[in-house]
């Protein structure tokens, strides 16, 4: 089994908590499958070092440690070395 959780941090921008919002529950339908949580005060940023106001993936398996981590724009290696770890994870 899998799963997906979004996190958005919603003091990283200047657009209001209702606009994010209403792009948050866009997303959900679409998605149902992935959770979206909204982190109001950059928890995230704070507590698990992940970079403020850019892009953060983490690929978590399935006793909860971190298999991948990256911050801001992906290359298309790291793209290939994410896919290859799902899959070597699946099994």
């Amino acid at each position: 089994k899998y799963g997906s959780v979004g996190a958005a941090n919603m003091a990283a921008t200047w657009l209001p908590n209702f606009a994010i919002n209403i792009k948050l529950k866009s997303k959900q339908e679409k998605h149902k499958s992935t959770v979206y949580v909204k982190d109001l005060e950059k928890i995230l940023v704070k507590k698990w070092g992940l970079n403020d106001d850019d892009s953060d993936v983490m690929l978590f398996g399935k006793d909860g440690k971190v298999l991948y981590s990256v911050d801001g724009k992906f290359t298309d290696l790291q793209v290939k070395e994410i896919v290859k770890t799902v899959w070597d994870n699946l099994k």
